[in-house]
């Protein structure tokens, strides 16, 4: 028996689209926070903690709001598509690279594709039946819109060097393989 929410999705559909985001700002969270200890630009030190706590803060929202009815529950439902998964342990396995250039990319590419995913989660929303969802992700979009801003700014500052420029572009790269080869890197 499926369970129809009145927005074109059924309940497990709708859990599973959260989840998937859900996964990637706990995930960004873990990652951004252990980059911090080995950072040694202040500026990008302090902002690499800041979006460690946005995206832990995202993640408690997105728990608040996803469906918990028989067998779901946001610990169940927090799954990574194939190419979230890939594309974060490529980032968690970037130890080539400096970490200004490891930011570079998150700015550039992980942070774009992420609010585009939020974007259209939102769009496929019930105003009537999902409101409590479309406003969260709502604040999620413009805390996320905030960060792109900020990070983009402070990337272009810390990246200075062409090493760094280089190395950030080639992880870029392979980002983008992954999500080519993997398909959606949420559930949306």
């Amino acid at each position: 028996m499926k369970i129809e929410s009145s927005g074109g999705f059924t309940i497990a559909e709708s859990a599973v689209a959260l989840g998937s985001l859900r996964y990637w700002e706990l995930e960004l969270h873990r990652l951004l926070g252990s980059a911090v200890p080995h950072i040694e630009n202040h500026e990008l030190k302090l902002l690499c903690a800041d979006l460690s706590e946005h995206h832990a803060w995202h993640g408690e929202m997105l728990a608040e709001r996803m469906p918990t009815v028989r067998d779901l529950s946001p610990a169940a439902q927090t799954v990574g598509t194939r190419a979230a998964v890939a594309v974060v342990e490529a980032l968690d396995d970037a130890d080539d690279i400096s970490r200004a250039a490891w930011f570079g990319a998150y700015a550039r590419w992980v942070l774009p594709q992420l609010l585009g995913s939020y974007v259209a989660y939102r769009a496929g929303r019930s105003p009537v039946a999902d409101a409590a969802v479309i406003r969260t992700v709502g604040f999620v979009i413009d805390d996320l819109s905030a960060d792109l801003a900020t990070a983009s700014m402070v990337a272009s500052s810390a990246t200075q060097d062409s090493d760094d420029l280089r190395a950030g572009e080639g992880l870029v790269t392979r980002l983008n393989a992954h999500r080519l080869e993997f398909g959606p890197l949420t559930a949306t």
